[in-house]
């Protein structure tokens, strides 16, 4: 059997109390010496542990999941929706998926206009600041105007700017509303490095 000792959006912490090559082997788990684990939190994983535990906050996690991927199963049978007109009929579908998940990737062919997506569904979704990490040689000639042509966010660009600079625009970014901080890849890396 097992007791869950903690549950959250991305992972399952749980003890195995009894059963123990069985239930890893239904998870497809490789045993080790331990009894405790971290599981990516998924139906598989959930319908899988409700089998052998009987834990309300799983069965919460089970049914919000479920209602997630039935809609997701609805949105992907579309072959339109409503929405933005500037869009193709199968942009406007990925951008109901993209608002009505909590975290979704978008992995679409070249050229088929992900930029547009996922700044329309971010732009709908009423977020007020947005954080785009991207390669720098698209920071200017891509993001930029992109932001300006699908969102009305203000947009605040950090490419090869001086630890001052950078600071003073991560500083107006934390205190302004309905804005996105485009920055480059390596820069960023090299902030967190600095800062942490």
């Amino acid at each position: 059997m097992v007791e869950i000792l903690n549950i959250n959006n991305n992972t399952i912490f749980i003890k195995i109390l009894s059963n123990k090559r069985t239930i890893l082997d239904s998870l497809g788990i490789k045993p080790d010496g331990s009894n405790e684990f971290n599981i990516y939190t998924n139906l598989f994983a959930i319908k899988t542990l409700l089998n052998y535990c009987n834990n309300n906050k799983l069965k919460l996690k089970h049914d919000e999941l479920l209602t997630t991927w039935t809609n997701l199963q609805k949105a992907k049978s579309l072959s339109d929706t409503s929405g933005n007109p500037k869009l193709r009929h199968y942009q406007r579908v990925d951008v109901a998926i993209l608002k009505n998940n909590k975290r979704f990737g978008l992995f679409n062919e070249m050229r088929t206009g992900k930029t547009p997506n996922i700044l329309t569904a971010l732009s709908e979704m009423k977020v007020n600041k947005v954080l785009l990490v991207v390669p720098k040689s698209t920071i200017l000639l891509t993001w930029i105007p992109e932001l300006k042509n699908w969102t009305n966010f203000e947009c605040i660009a950090i490419k090869d700017d001086t630890i001052k600079i950078r600071t003073k625009k991560y500083l107006d970014f934390a205190n302004s509303t309905n804005c996105a901080l485009v920055v480059s890849k390596n820069t960023f890396k090299m902030t967190l490095r600095i800062n942490y």
